[in-house]
């Protein structure tokens, strides 16, 4: 499962590491990763669940999650609300575990992204194509724009 995530993962980072990655390249990488980390986490945590119980039974091993015995929770004089974290079986734990890590990767993949984006769509009127089709009024307006933004690391 985690092999699947970490072959995008090197891919990626590859990718970002060339000669050539430019900053709307490097958004858009980033962007595409957290949306296959996305299907994997949607589609993979079952899948790779339903694989490894196939290879468990093809070994002749028992192919089921232990069974824990549950905790009792002491409740307090009047506590009426019921805390069923502790009804959770270990198959779904672990499911759940997982997408806690899908998640929190994914999270910090889309917030480096946006980052890149907003930085290519700030500076982009920077490029040699954009400077070379652009009216210098509008190449005034971005410069004017990057200043008042970057006030504090421009000298204006």
């Amino acid at each position: 499962m985690w092999s699947e995530v970490l072959v995008n993962l090197d891919c990626t980072n590859k990718s970002l590491q060339g000669k050539s990655a430019t900053i709307d390249v490097t958004s858009s990488l980033l962007s595409g990763l957290a949306k296959s980390i996305q299907y994997l986490r949607d589609e993979g945590v079952q899948k790779y669940t339903d694989k490894a119980k196939n290879v468990c039974d093809s070994m002749s091993i028992k192919s089921i999650f232990s069974i824990k015995r549950l905790r009792k929770v002491k409740r307090m004089a009047g506590e009426m609300t019921q805390d069923e974290a502790h009804l959770i079986c270990a198959e779904k734990s672990f499911k759940l575990e997982c997408f806690k890590v899908y998640d929190k990767l994914i999270s910090e993949i889309e917030t480096r992204s946006d980052i890149y984006h907003t930085i290519f769509s700030d500076f982009n009127f920077l490029s040699g194509k954009t400077l070379n089709e652009s009216s210098v009024s509008y190449l005034e307006k971005c410069a004017a724009d990057l200043g008042s933004k970057y006030n504090r690391d421009i000298d204006t």
